[in-house]
């Protein structure tokens, strides 16, 4: 799970079905980043930051971004990265 304060969002993975999804905090508005399906094979974390999620994939051994709003441009940042399980970003202006 990650929470998009931004947004008002929540995000999580669903490794089952290879989907990225997310919903309104009130749990409306429930959507499926379909095309990121494309791009997962088993989803293991995620966080938000800015326009991009950042997210590993155990089977893929990789870790990447994308789109935050469609899952477009996915952009994989690091390979032969297995068992992470747990991502945190840190915005550099937002820390104090």
């Amino acid at each position: 799970l990650s929470i998009d304060y931004v947004e008002n969002k929540l995000y999580w993975i669903s490794s089952g079905n290879r989907t990225i999804n997310r919903c309104n905090l009130d749990g409306g508005n429930l959507e499926v980043i379909e095309s990121m399906k494309e791009e997962l094979k088993k989803a293991t974390a995620l966080t938000i930051m800015d326009k991009k999620l950042w997210w590993a994939d155990q089977n893929l051994a990789q870790l990447g971004t994308c789109n935050k709003r469609d899952g477009r441009n996915p952009t994989i940042l690091r390979n032969k990265t297995s068992g992470v399980v747990h991502m945190k970003v840190y915005d550099k202006e937002a820390q104090q």
